[in-house]
């Protein structure tokens, strides 16, 4: 299995998907969303790891997640989903300067993602003759009087993985939370929006880096939150996955931020 999630200059895609000249789109998906799945996010627990990097400023009591790997086939009419055995989340210190090198633990999905999947990948045009390796998070990122809502932990990165979804199922009593795509290794950003519910953003991640801006409450006399799925995405002979792609993150040893960005700020107010 080719090991490619160190590298910078990756193969070019863009034939695998509808994306276009951009390398990003938005689509839609929310006609496929289930009550479940919504219902799914009030019973999140605590994302343990969610307190280095920006999330300093929350206390790392901002994010509440489950995760788990995915391998998704065409079958003729749609995407099948095949859960892989659950293993720990794990990124190397070159793409995530807060938690690199360390071995989250976190629980496993309890929805069946096949019909939102399924929307998503036949929304982006995803090449029905390969199968895909999908990494996908179940987040809420929440915001207080008393918690910031810090939505990326490692501010503006890309991930090492081939595509990057990121899809919005709610938001609830917030402003905030856009979605940002910048020139990689940083520069000035060249989209950025809100994408509403129901709506999916997918980039290729060695084309640039992404980020999302915090969110603000509306009302402050209630908790806001956002609630999404990421989608980080491979092609299956390109999974980053299994003994050898952990092996080959644990390598490079652990992210230092204090070091990488001594000069972080949080974000005090809503970018809109």
């Amino acid at each position: 299995m080719p090991l490619k999630h160190n590298l910078i200059g990756d193969d070019d895609i863009n034939h695998l998907t509808g994306l276009g000249p951009e390398r990003f789109s938005v689509k839609p998906f929310g006609h496929a969303i289930s009550q479940r799945t919504m219902d799914a996010f009030d019973t999140l627990p605590l994302d343990n790891y969610c307190g280095e990097g920006r999330g300093r400023a929350a206390g790392g009591k901002q994010r509440y997640r489950k995760y788990d790997d995915l391998r998704f086939s065409w079958d003729g009419k749609m995407w099948r989903c095949e859960f892989q055995p659950h293993r720990v989340f794990l990124q190397s210190p070159e793409f995530n300067m807060a938690v690199g090198g360390i071995d989250r633990i976190l629980a496993p999905l309890d929805i069946d993602p096949e019909p939102e999947v399924d929307a998503i990948l036949q929304s982006f045009e995803f090449d029905t003759a390969i199968d895909w390796h999908v990494k996908l998070h179940q987040i809420r990122v929440i915001t207080t009087e008393d918690i910031a809502g810090i939505t990326v932990t490692e501010g503006p990165h890309r991930d090492g993985q081939d595509l990057q979804i990121v899809a919005v199922f709610r938001r609830h009593n917030i402003v905030g939370g856009a979605s940002q795509f910048l020139p990689t290794g940083g520069g000035k950003v060249f989209f950025e929006d809100v994408v509403p519910e129901g709506y999916a953003v997918c980039n290729e991640d060695a084309h640039m880096w992404h980020n999302a801006t915090d969110i603000f409450q509306n009302d402050e006399s209630e908790m806001g939150y956002r609630d999404i799925w990421i989608m980080a995405t491979n092609r299956w002979t390109h999974r980053t996955y299994g003994d050898e792609f952990e092996e080959s993150s644990h390598s490079q040893g652990l992210a230092d931020w204090d070091v990488i960005r001594p000069d972080e700020s949080p974000q005090t107010t809503s970018l809109e």
